[in-house]
C-alpha cells in the first residue's frame, strides 16, 4: 500500500519532480550499495558527530566503502532527520539522466526492497541516498552460522519472492538475485530480509527481445539467460529458487 508520508518524505529529498524516463541505468546507480550493509547499529555516527563536509543537504559523517564505482557514507539528512547511506559516484558523463531514471527507481515501495531516499548531482557528481540498513548479507550469515532452518528459509523466501513481484509490477528485472544482495537486518527474531544490489537490473524484455549484455552470477542465472535470452520476471524467480537450496544446504 502507497504512504503518502513517505511519498511525500522523498519529494522533499528530491527537491524537484521526477520526468518520466526508463528505469534500467538508475538501477545500476545502487550498484554495490549492499557493501554499506555490514555496519552495525552501534557503529552508526551520531548526527551530532562532526562532519568530513556536506553534500546538498545531507552531512557526511564516514565513509564505508570505496571502489571504482565511487564511494559510499554514512550521513545525516538534516532535512528529513535520519542517518542514511549516500553513494557518490565518480565524475562521469550522463549523470542528469541516471539520476532522473534513480527517481523512477525510487517509486518501488516494498518493505522488503532497499528504499530509496532521493538522488542529485552537485558539483559534478552523481549521488543517491538510501536507508542504511544495520545487518548482515545472508552469504555473511552463512559463512558465520551455517546452512540456515527449513522455517526461516521459507519466510526469507516468501519475504523476497514479494519484494521481486513489487519490482516485476514495475516492469523491472532485479537480474542477481543471490545471498550476496540479499540483507538480514539486525534486531529480534524475525529480522527483516531486504532486496538489495540493483546493479545489474534492467527493464523487462518484451517477448523475443534480445539483451544488450549479459550479467550477473553465471550460479544463479536461469538456463535460458545463459544461453543468451533476455532476463524476465521467471528468471529471478528461479534466483530466488538457487538461493534458498543454498540457504538449506
Amino acid at each position: 500500500m502507497d504512504d503518502p508520508l513517505l511519498d511525500e518524505a522523498a519529494s522533499v529529498a528530491d527537491r524537484r519532480p521526477s520526468p518520466s524516463s526508463s528505469d534500467s541505468d538508475g538501477l545500476r546507480l545502487i550498484d554495490q550499495i549492499v557493501r554499506v550493509f555490514g555496519a552495525h547499529a552501534d557503529d552508526a555516527p551520531e548526527a551530532g558527530a562532526a562532519a568530513l563536509f556536506t553534500w546538498g543537504v545531507l552531512e557526511v559523517k564516514q565513509q564505508i566503502a570505496s571502489g571504482s564505482f565511487g564511494e559510499v557514507f554514512a550521513a545525516w539528512d538534516a532535512t528529513l532527520r535520519r542517518t542514511v547511506a549516500l553513494k557518490l559516484r565518480s565524475p562521469e558523463v550522463g549523470a542528469l539522466r541516471w539520476m532522473d531514471e534513480a527517481r523512477n527507481v525510487a517509486r518501488v515501495r516494498h518493505p522488503h526492497v532497499l528504499t530509496v531516499y532521493g538522488a542529485d548531482v552537485l558539483e559534478g557528481r552523481a549521488g543517491i541516498w538510501t536507508e542504511l540498513i544495520a545487518g548482515r548479507t545472508l552469504e555473511q550469515e552463512l559463512q558465520s552460522n551455517g546452512p540456515f532452518s527449513s522455517d526461516e528459509t521459507l519466510r526469507i523466501g516468501r519475504d523476497i519472492a514479494s519484494a521481486l513481484a513489487a519490482v516485476h509490477a514495475a516492469g523491472l528485472v532485479h537480474g542477481d538475485v543471490k545471498t550476496d544482495n540479499i540483507m538480514l537486518e539486525d534486531g529480534d527474531a524475525p529480522r527483516r530480509a531486504v532486496l538489495v544490489d540493483f546493479g545489474t537490473a534492467d527493464e523487462m524484455v518484451v517477448d523475443g527481445g534480445v539483451p544488450a549484455y549479459l550479467v550477473g552470477t553465471p550460479l544463479t542465472m536461469a538456463p535460458e539467460v545463459l544461453e543468451g535470452q533476455a532476463a524476465a520476471g521467471s528468471a529471478d524467480v528461479y534466483g530466488l529458487g538457487v538461493t534458498m537450496y543454498r540457504l538449506l544446504t
